[in-house]
């Protein structure tokens, strides 16, 4: 988000905004790295159907 809309929210607003983070628990796993295109990504992962030609 960027620093300016911060800026310009309430102390309620931002203190809505730092127990609905809390709320969401404890951080996940990172991110994968980048895979280069010619490489496989290890599972799971989504493939998306091709558009119609």
């Amino acid at each position: 988000m960027p620093w300016f809309t911060l800026r310009d929210m309430t102390t309620e607003d931002l203190r809505a905004i730092y127990q609905f983070i809390r709320y969401l628990g404890p951080a996940g796993e990172p991110a994968p790295a980048y895979v280069p295109p010619n490489q496989e990504p290890k599972g799971p992962y989504i493939l998306f159907p091709k558009p119609p030609e």
